[in-house]
């Protein structure tokens, strides 16, 4: 019998607006965590 890996999170580049993304993914039954913002 063998285990099946289990995925923990990933991360998910989008080419488009984050903001427009994260209800699509919500409603593929993602949970998000909430965003971050990288420093400039």
């Amino acid at each position: 019998m063998s285990t099946l890996a289990q995925l923990d999170h990933a991360v998910i580049n989008v080419h488009f607006d984050m903001d427009r993304a994260e209800p699509l993914f919500q409603a593929l039954g993602f949970t998000l965590t909430p965003r971050g913002y990288h420093s400039r």
